[in-house]
C-alpha cells in the first residue's frame, strides 16, 4: 500500500509514515517506527552541532539562548531534543537545519543587495524615485525592504540600465546650468567662510588687545596701590617720630620748669 505524502508549508513536525516535503522543495522519508531506534553515533551528533554553529554564525549570535533557539529548528522538525534523537530521525533533523541555513544565507544575500541599492540611490532623489517606481510597477511595492532577492536584482538591473543610458542634449544643458549654479554657490560659500574667518580674527585681535590693556591697567593700579601704602607707612612712621620728639621736648620743659620752681621757692624762703 502506498504511503500518503504530506506537504508542510512551515516548520516540519513528526510524521510517523510516508514522506515529508519542506517548503515545496526538500523531501525526506520517515520510518514507520521512528520512536524506536538506535541512538545517534558520534559523527551524526558532530554533524548536527556543526550545523547549529553555522546557524549561529549566520545569525551573528553566540549565547546559550541563541544556541537553544537554533536547536529548536531541529526539535520542531523531529519532535525530539538532541539527547532523544535516533538515527532514524537524523535525516529529518539534518534537513531542517540545512533548510534554516539556506534561508539565513538567502536573507544575508538579500540584505547585501538591499544595502547596495540604498547606497546607490541615497544621494540622488531622482534615481531613487525612478527605482521605486520600477519596483512599484513590476512588483506591486515601492519599498525596497519588502522585495525578495530576485526582485532586488531586477531593481539593480534597472539602475544599471539608467547609468548606461545616453544623456540627451537637453539634459546636458540642464546639467551644465545646474553645475554652473553649484559652482557659483560654492564660490559664494567660500567667500562667506573667508569673511566669517576675517571677522572672527578681528574679534580675536580686539579681545586680545583689550585683555592686554586691562592687564596693564591692573598692573598700574597694583603699583599705585603699593606706592600709596608705602607712603602711608612712611607718614605713620614720621608722625610717630615727630610725636616722640615733641614728647621729649615737653618733658625737658617740664623738668626745667620744675627745677625753676624749686629755685624760686628756695630763694623766697
Amino acid at each position: 500500500m502506498t504511503q500518503p505524502q504530506h506537504h508542510i508549508a512551515g516548520d516540519v513536525g513528526v510524521v510517523a509514515h510516508g514522506s515529508v516535503t519542506i517548503h515545496g522543495g526538500l523531501q525526506m522519508s520517515a520510518a514507520a517506527n521512528q520512536d524506536q531506534g538506535d541512538a545517534l553515533i558520534g559523527a551524526q551528533r558532530a554533524r548536527l552541532h556543526a550545523l547549529v554553529a553555522e546557524i549561529q554564525a549566520l545569525r551573528g549570535t553566540s549565547s546559550e539562548e541563541d544556541a537553544q533557539a537554533a536547536w529548536q529548528v531541529m526539535h520542531r522538525a523531529t519532535g525530539r531534543k538532541l539527547a532523544d534523537m535516533t538515527q532514524a530521525l537524523f535525516a529529518a533533523g539534518e534537513a531542517a537545519l540545512l533548510a534554516e541555513i539556506e534561508a539565513l544565507t538567502g536573507e544575508r544575500r538579500r540584505q547585501s543587495l538591499l544595502r547596495l541599492i540604498l547606497t546607490r540611490t541615497s544621494e540622488d532623489a531622482g534615481l531613487k524615485q525612478s527605482a521605486a517606481g520600477y519596483a512599484l510597477r513590476h512588483y506591486g511595492t515601492g519599498y525596497f525592504k519588502d522585495l525578495d532577492f530576485a526582485q532586488l536584482q531586477g531593481v539593480l538591473t534597472h539602475l544599471d540600465a539608467l547609468a548606461q543610458a545616453p544623456v540627451t542634449p537637453d539634459v546636458c544643458n540642464a546639467c551644465a546650468s545646474h553645475q554652473e549654479r553649484v559652482t557659483q554657490l560654492q564660490r559664494d560659500n567660500k567667500a562667506l567662510r573667508a569673511a566669517a574667518r576675517s571677522i572672527q580674527d578681528k574679534r580675536d585681535r580686539e579681545h586680545e588687545a583689550t585683555a592686554t590693556r586691562l592687564g596693564e591697567e591692573r598692573d598700574q593700579l597694583k603699583a599705585a596701590l603699593a606706592t600709596a601704602r608705602q607712603r602711608e607707612t612712611d607718614l605713620q612712621l614720621a608722625h610717630a617720630a615727630h610725636l616722640e620728639t615733641v614728647r621729649g621736648r615737653w618733658m625737658v620743659v617740664a623738668a626745667m620748669a620744675g627745677f625753676g620752681g624749686v629755685l624760686i621757692g628756695a630763694w623766697w624762703l
